[in-house]
């Protein structure tokens, strides 16, 4: 993918990620509550965020760059969400449906932009 189309995709996926963020912060209430759920929101928001401009940046590669990135960021974005659940239980279960809330207002937003925006891509590039 060429520098502009990444960049497009990049700010799309930013404002995906701080909608979502918007939307975490909203409906997690306060206290400790509200920080399991922005915990929650990025490990999977923010490493996503990062997952996915590398995919995207490596999109069109002839040699296994792609691969990498795309695996890359699939490791990335479960190491960080089990690194995140193990804090959770350390601290006590009290944080587990906080947690798992944010990650999934984290992770759900910017896959469907992600898998929208290259389904996209490619139904124009034929």
């Amino acid at each position: 993918m060429n520098r502009a189309a990444v960049r497009r995709f990049a700010i799309g996926a930013i404002l995906t990620v701080l909608l979502s963020a918007a939307a975490v912060a909203a409906v997690a209430g306060s206290g400790a509550s509200l920080g399991w759920s922005l915990l929650g929101w990025s490990m999977t928001g923010l490493t996503g965020l990062a997952g996915v401009v590398w995919v995207a940046r490596r999109l069109g590669s002839l040699d296994a760059r792609f691969s990498v990135a795309l695996w890359g960021s699939m490791l990335l974005r479960l190491a960080a969400a089990a690194a995140g659940a193990a804090a959770v239980v350390l601290a006590g279960p009290d944080g587990i449906w906080a947690y798992t809330g944010g990650m999934i207002a984290g992770l759900l937003p910017l896959q469907a932009y992600e898998i929208g925006w290259f389904c996209r891509r490619r139904l124009h590039a034929n």
